[in-house]
Parts: structure tokens; C-alpha cells; sequence
């Protein structure tokens, strides 16, 4: 395994980089006097790939929910029990899919090449049969189902359903009730064989470990049949239309407080570089435009239509790109028609220079701070190596990042003609 070290000058910390002949890459993060270390096993598949080009040049479309399923099966063995495996060497294993990601990771204070070594080898090893899939479609169906009747849950999809009309980040992690009755052992196989393989995952480890010691259990514990696996997976997407599926979903349920969310979304193309520069432009705008400390929040608070809940979430990829507004008021309809009116005041005067600049310093005090959390750093690293970033290099991209270009990004963002709201709320509120 080829190895590279690389020095972060800004944050003095090193990371080691290694790359298998199969294409499985794996970086050590090495973090002295910590007890606990952490290590993720991850594949770059998640519930949005659901339509994929196979070895044959054939295009293939598969039921929503299998990334989420197969994740379920990942820990099914055919003797003994992964949990209570990892449970002996004192370790907490735990896995959980995302839109473009699975990942399976443990973290642990004693045996942590023994743990490392069983994490490598279970996800290596899926015991899927016609029997356990068809037990495990009830159990998924009741997840499922309980999320149907959460109300976060709910208000929040209902909104991706009206940001989006064919990207399928619209629809539940999970997937539906009826998609996940189509799933059978084939379709979990075709996809585990398809995007599990060493080219399009990843291991991360982190905590005070041996950095050869990492890379040597990682070599001795890849399967012959896992590395000769050389697939790099080939996606396909519908193009998404620029604008909002639909303007306004409103939905009843038993809430004591009406639960909302007002979207923006941006379909166009962009660089790597310019999605993580946006990013950044986005979040530092909409702190200073609808933050704690902004007088649209103090206002708003007063008068009435938001509480501590209140808050806001940038979210990018290479698939999607949109932000939300989301929390509980008794006027959701007039909170909406306040925040797209201060977002037009603020492309006719711009920011306030000296909040644009304090926010950026926060940015960066919250970024050096997280050094101090194995897990924030494990995290943001993964979640950002799935968007093609190095989240190492946050402090150079951040200080880069100028009061005119978040006024630009701003103003190009946020189209208060083309935004959605979705609202759950009690029948007769």
C-alpha cells in the first residue's frame, strides 16, 4: 500500500493517506491523548443511486430504500451477532445511510485493531437470503411508518418533495412502503457487488493509534473477492427543472404548534471548488441575515413568530443544492412573507461589513474548536470527502471568502419568486 503524508500548516496536524492496488483509500488521522479512537468504513451510496449504468453498459433502475436496506443486512451473520461481537472487545458499533453515503463505524478505548479488523471483514461478508430479506421488509415497513407519523419528519420531506420534482432527494431515506416491497436478494446483491467495492469506499481512522499498525490490519484483512472487485460505479440523474416543484405543502397533524419549513434551491452545474466557496458564502449569510444575534431574529422574537427554534440549513452536493428556514410559529404564512421581504431589503442595501466579518471569525473559532472532538473531525471529514472536499483545507477556502462574493452568492441564491413553504399544523389552527 502506497503511503503519503500530508502537513496541514494552519491547524498543525498531519494526515496519512494510503491507497490499496484495488483502489480503496484509507487515511489515518493520528491524535494523541485521546482514549477513544474511531474508525469509519465507508461506501459512496447512498439513497439517491438508485438508477446506475452496470458492467454490461446496461442502465439499471432499482426500488427506493435498498442503500437503507442493505445496511440492515450488512449486520445480519449467519452464526452469532455483530453487536455482540464488537460488545466483547468493548467496542459500540453503529452505521447509518445517507443520501450519497453508507457508513459503518465503531469507536472504542481497548482493542482497536481487533475491532478494526472485524469492522473490515463483516461489511465484507453480507449473509443475505430470501428468508432474512423478507423478515427484514417488516421491520423496515414499521421504521418507516413511524417516521410517516413524525412531524419533523414529515414537515421536512414535504418540503424536498416541493423543492425538487424528480431529484430523488425528495423521497425518505428509507424509501416507501411499497418500494421496499419490490426489494428482493438479487437487487440487494446486484447493488452490494456494484457499490461495494474497494474503488468507491473509504476507511477513516482516528484517535492516538499506530499509523502502520492501521494500515497493516487494513491490508490483512481485505478479502480476495472484495479487492478483485473493480468497479467504479457510473450513476445517472434526471436533470432537474430550475424551479420549485410546487410553492406551498400544507399537512395536518397533531401538533401543538404549527412546524414549518421554507426552501430555496439551486439547480445549476459547479466546480467542486465553487460549490465548497458557495457554501461557505451561504452560511455566512444567512447568520448574519437570520441569526441569533440579527435584528430580524430580535424582531421576529419579539413580535411573536419565532422561538429558539428557529434556525436555518445550508445543504450541497454534486446531486442537489438547496437551503431551508425551519421551526414552529403560531404565523408561519406571515414569518415566510417577513423573511422573503428581508431578503429583498438586503439585496437593495447589502450586509453589514463588521457582522460578515465577525461570523467569519466564528466560523473559524468553531472550526479549530472542533479539533477537540474525534468525532466532529471524523464527521465533517467524511461527510465532506463524499462531496469531493477535503475539509482540511477549510481555513484556506474561509479566508478567502470576500463581503462582495457573499453578496453575490446571496442575491443569486435566494429567488423570493421561487421558493416553497411546508407547513404541518393541527386541523382547525
Amino acid at each position: 500500500m502506497k503511503i503519503n503524508e500530508i502537513y496541514y500548516e494552519k491547524i498543525n496536524e498531519k494526515l496519512y493517506v494510503g491507497e490499496h492496488e484495488s483502489g480503496l483509500k484509507v487515511y489515518v488521522f493520528p491524535k494523541k491523548d485521546f482514549s477513544k479512537k474511531h474508525a469509519y468504513f465507508m461506501t459512496e451510496y447512498g439513497s439517491v443511486f438508485n438508477s446506475f449504468i452496470d458492467e454490461n453498459g446496461e442502465i439499471v433502475k432499482k426500488p427506493l430504500g435498498i442503500a437503507h436496506f442493505l445496511e440492515h443486512k450488512i449486520f445480519e451473520e449467519s452464526e452469532g451477532n455483530i453487536f455482540e461481537k464488537f460488545a466483547l472487545l468493548g467496542a459500540n458499533v453503529n452505521a447509518y445511510t445517507k443520501f450519497e453515503s453508507t457508513t459503518y463505524n465503531f469507536s472504542t478505548v481497548d482493542n482497536f485493531y481487533k475491532a478494526l479488523k472485524l469492522l473490515i471483514e463483516f461489511v465484507q461478508k453480507p449473509y443475505i437470503t430470501e428468508e432474512n430479506v423478507e423478515k427484514e421488509k417488516g421491520i423496515i415497513e414499521q421504521e418507516i411508518k413511524m417516521y410517516l407519523d413524525d412531524p419533523d419528519w414529515k414537515v421536512y420531506f414535504n418540503a424536498l418533495k416541493a423543492i425538487y420534482k424528480d431529484n430523488e432527494v425528495r423521497e425518505d431515506i428509507a424509501g416507501s412502503v411499497e418500494s421496499i416491497k419490490e426489494i428482493t436478494k438479487d437487487d440487494l446483491m446486484e447493488c452490494y457487488n456494484y457499490f461495494y467495492s474497494p474503488a468507491n469506499m473509504i476507511i477513516f481512522v482516528i484517535g492516538d493509534v499506530d499509523k502502520d499498525k492501521v494500515f497493516d490490519t487494513v491490508n490483512n484483512s481485505l478479502s480476495e473477492e472484495f479487492i478483485g472487485r473493480k468497479i467504479v460505479p457510473e450513476v445517472i440523474f434526471k436533470e432537474e427543472n430550475k424551479n420549485v416543484n410546487l410553492k406551498e405543502i400544507h399537512e395536518y397533524m397533531d401538533v401543538s404548534q404549527a412546524k414549518f419549513i421554507f426552501g430555496f434551491k439551486d439547480t445549476r452545474k459547479y466546480s467542486v471548488k465553487e460549490l465548497y466557496r458557495r457554501s461557505f458564502a451561504i452560511k455566512i449569510a444567512i447568520v448574519s441575515a437570520f441569526g441569533v444575534s440579527s435584528s430580524f431574529y430580535n424582531n421576529a422574537y419579539e413580535n411573536g413568530l419565532i422561538d429558539e427554534s428557529f434556525s436555518s440549513e445550508h445543504s450541497f452536493s454534486k446531486y442537489y443544492l438547496h437551503t431551508i428556514f425551519g421551526g414552529e410559529s403560531d404565523y408561519p404564512n406571515e414569518l415566510y412573507r417577513k423573511v422573503l421581504e428581508e431578503i429583498n431589503r438586503i439585496k437593495k442595501e447589502g450586509f453589514d461589513l463588521e457582522s460578515l466579518t465577525r461570523i467569519k471569525r466564528k466560523f473559524t473559532g468553531r472550526y479549530i474548536a472542533s479539533f477537540n472532538s474525534l468525532q466532529s473531525i471524523a464527521s465533517l471529514f467524511t461527510d465532506y470527502y463524499i462531496k469531493g472536499i477535503n475539509s482540511f483545507e477549510y481555513l484556506d477556502v474561509l479566508e478567502n471568502i470576500s463581503p462582495d462574493y457573499i453578496k453575490e452568492v446571496f442575491d443569486d441564491h435566494f429567488d423570493t419568486d421561487d421558493s416553497v413553504i411546508s407547513i404541518i399544523e393541527s386541523e382547525g389552527k
